[in-house]
């Protein structure tokens, strides 16, 4: 298959008109962040729906050169097709400050079927396709000029193979997947995502995690300063201070710059550059008590029923997460699971709900009809079914 090498506006422009005209076409990316804050885009690699193979040169090209590719893939008539979109949106957007719209996710999209929630490209692609794929660049050098046909090729079988590997997912979703999907890929085009503020910074750090007040601000101001620091000089946020490191200094807080000397993995010299500020910052936070964030409210009880509709519901996640191959965790957590059970048994019941796309498909609604005497669970060869008549 012939190979589409773009590295003039003019080129690129031609291509990226054409391709308007195109129900779908399968984009994929190459970048480096391994050294900066930011991720370098290196390549864009795009197979359309004629079978043609366009790689993207963005190294080669003037940044003024590339806002063709932007309107395209801000198109919302062309729905674009990416394997664990994630990252790709990431560095696509904080080039461009513009955001992709109409994804479709075949990893995402997979899970319908049985792979699981991360399933690897390569892995669907010898499933479906029934194609091994070649894994010698995995680690290549992506920002090194001129590229080799090794890399052109290697680049280029990712989207090769994601175009059908796209129709057969497609052909075998049902509308009720197709329109939980489209919540789940929703979700990933919001722009918040990609831009962490510092403010954020420490929020997210906290996440899962259990700090008294004082030890949240001390998270919440170091996460701050680092992803300042971060930001402004374009370096990894965790060469200079580690997420460990940051729940240490909340854990055991520093009085002088000696006491940073203790925490084993602090190097020096970031001591002795960094040092009298990080103090500076955790002795406001002392002083200011008046600012630290609240503890988290503890989720409302269940009454005694309920509890015993949140074990149905448990043992309905278990099932759900062997059929699919997920992780329990990864479905929903303890406070969704209680707001779901409350909200599932008002009456009238509540309309709004508490999981989207695949989650809210495959758990809320099931878990809701329960509660709501919908439906039951039974036990066939050892295996929950639910079924879904209204009990009497």
């Amino acid at each position: 298959m012939k190979i589409n090498y773009i590295d003039d506006a003019h080129t690129l422009a031609e291509i990226c008109e054409e391709l308007h005209a195109c129900k779908w076409i399968a984009v994929d990316t190459e970048f480096l962040r391994q050294n900066t804050y930011y991720p370098e885009l290196c390549l864009v690699q795009i197979q359309d729906c004629q079978n043609r193979t366009h790689l993207i040169d963005p190294i080669a090209l003037p940044a003024e050169a590339l806002q063709p590719l932007w309107a395209l893939l801000a198109d919302h008539q062309v729905t674009k097709v990416f394997h664990s979109a994630r990252q790709d949106l990431e560095v696509l957007y904080q080039t461009s400050g513009i955001m992709l719209q109409n994804l479709f996710d075949t990893q995402i999209a997979a899970l319908f079927l049985g792979y699981g929630e991360n399933a690897g490209f390569a892995r669907l692609v010898e499933s479906m396709l029934h194609t091994q794929l070649e894994k010698t660049q995995t680690r290549t050098n992506w920002h090194h000029r001129p590229l080799t046909p090794e890399q052109l090729q290697y680049a280029a079988d990712d989207v090769i193979y994601l175009a059908p590997l796209y129709e057969t997912i497609q052909s075998q979703l049902t509308d009720e997947q197709q329109a939980a999907l489209q919540e789940d890929f929703q979700s990933l085009l919001n722009p918040d995502l990609y831009t962490i503020s510092p403010e954020a910074a420490g929020q997210k750090l906290l996440e899962g995690r259990h700090f008294s007040s004082k030890q949240m601000a001390i998270v919440q101001t170091l996460a701050a300063w680092r992803e300042v620091h971060a930001q402004a000089n374009n370096a990894p946020r965790k060469w200079i201070l580690t997420d460990d490191l940051i729940y240490e200094i909340a854990k055991r807080p520093p009085k002088t710059i000696h006491d940073l000397y203790k925490f084993q993995n602090l190097k020096a010299p970031h001591i002795q550059q960094f040092g009298e500020e990080w103090i500076q910052r955790i002795d406001e936070v002392f002083a200011h008590p008046e600012t630290w964030p609240p503890k988290p409210a503890k989720p409302p009880k269940l009454s005694k029923n309920q509890e015993l509709l949140a074990l149905l519901a448990q043992a309905w996640v278990h099932q759900i997460a062997h059929d699919y191959d997920i992780q329990v965790t990864r479905i929903l957590n303890k406070p969704q699971l209680t707001e779901l059970i409350k909200s599932a048994c008002e009456q009238p019941p509540h309309s709004s709900t508490v999981l989207t796309g695949w989650r809210h498909l495959l758990v809320e609604k099931p878990i809701r009809s329960l509660c709501q005497n919908h439906a039951c669970l039974s036990l066939n060869n050892g295996q929950l079914q639910l079924q879904n008549e209204k009990l009497t």
